[in-house]
């Protein structure tokens, strides 16, 4: 087992070439917006 380990100061920054929180793919809310006539259609 290798005695390396990783860890992160953000006073030092991340050191990548893109921010990583900014380029998270989350779910996005998504709605459908209708509405209905006396009928119910």
């Amino acid at each position: 087992m290798s005695d390396a380990f990783h860890f992160y100061e953000p006073r030092n920054g991340h050191g990548l070439p893109h921010d990583p929180f900014n380029s998270i793919v989350g779910p996005r809310p998504i709605g459908w917006i209708s509405t209905c006539n006396g009928e119910g259609r």
